[in-house]
């Protein structure tokens, strides 16, 4: 990583993944922003390429997200589709689904309140493929 990237990358941005057979979920703390989308976009085309057919995003802990944000939502979805798959979000904070909502992006993406997980039982936030 460059020292450029690094400086502008903020402290308390993080992705967690939890990966279970062609399901994953993928935690975002912190801005998802110019300086962070990248690092979303490369984890999720990663676990497509990897075989990943549903990726479940947690937005619970996400502070912020700006258009570069929203367009690395939208290029992952689209490049899901193309495999097949599905991405879905889970449990966006109130800021964060007032975007979702204002750029219409809620009509694209399945949303949920409910916690992601990579379980297969009823009601988890994560199905298998079908």
């Amino acid at each position: 990583m460059l020292v450029e990237e690094a400086a502008l990358r903020p402290p308390d941005f993080e992705l967690a993944v939890t990966r279970r057979d062609r399901a994953a979920v993928v935690r975002v703390s912190g801005e998802l922003d110019l300086a962070t989308g990248p690092d979303l976009h490369t984890q999720v085309v990663g676990l497509v390429d990897q075989g990943v057919r549903h990726v479940a995003i947690d937005l619970a802990e996400l502070d912020f997200i700006d258009s570069t944000g929203l367009r690395v939502l939208v290029t992952v979805l689209k490049r899901m589709a193309e495999e097949g798959g599905r991405i879905t979000l889970h449990r966006p904070t109130l800021s964060t689904m007032k975007v979702l909502e204002l750029t219409g992006l809620t009509e694209l993406f399945v949303v949920t309140e409910t916690p992601a997980s990579t379980g297969a039982q009823e009601g988890s936030g994560v199905a298998p493929p079908g």
